[in-house]
């Protein structure tokens, strides 16, 4: 009886501990992702040795990772349906993966942007509030976001949004062209 207590007590050390490891370098791999974003982040506001263009692109990648294989080519399929205009497949595809995994941001933003892509903005805007909660720094929800909101005329509200970007990714021509624009909009309104 003794040994099978004994047996027993190293049978559990050898099922729990791989769980364990698990967890810990699971918990370190997602701390070393979020900190490449973070470290890429800073640079996209002052980039030293390339244009913000290439550090938004590396953003961008990084952030179209789900960490899981499977959901990766989904997204990848989901993207290439929204290019070709595939727009219900697109989002069919992504409903897949937000299903599969509520916490990856960029499923979210892709069927936000292929909602907005559909003229379906009620549905972009959420799924955006969705995107926002789980990457406050997502520039380009806040971009799709600030148009969306310019569109439907709530120019305060637009510019916010965009100014918010301009924090984030501040040499980008775009987002300083329509942080000027909607801020003499506002200022002919207040007028």
């Amino acid at each position: 009886y003794q040994y099978m207590t004994y047996f027993l007590k190293i049978a559990n050390t050898f099922i729990v501990l791989p769980f364990i490891l698990l967890i810990v370098f699971g918990l370190s791999f997602a701390s070393s992702e979020d900190s490449k974003i973070n470290l890429l982040l800073m640079e996209l506001k002052t980039p030293l040795k390339r244009s913000y263009l290439e550090v938004e692109e590396e953003i961008w990648s990084e952030w179209s990772k789900s960490g899981r294989q499977d959901l990766d080519f989904l997204f990848g399929r989901g993207r290439l349906y929204m290019r070709s205009g595939r727009l219900d497949d697109a989002i069919d595809i992504f409903n897949q993966i937000i299903k599969s995994d509520p916490q990856f941001a960029e499923a979210w933003n892709a069927r936000a942007t292929t909602f907005y892509m559909k003229g379906d903005f009620k549905n972009s805007i959420s799924d955006i509030d969705q995107v926002l909660l789980l990457n406050t720094d997502h520039f380009g929800a806040l971009s799709g976001l600030g148009a969306m909101l310019e569109s439907l005329g709530h120019f305060d509200a637009a510019l916010d949004a965009f100014k918010r970007v301009k924090k984030i990714n501040p040499l980008n021509l775009n987002i300083k062209s329509s942080v000027s624009r909607l801020m003499q909009i506002v200022k002919g309104i207040s007028l």
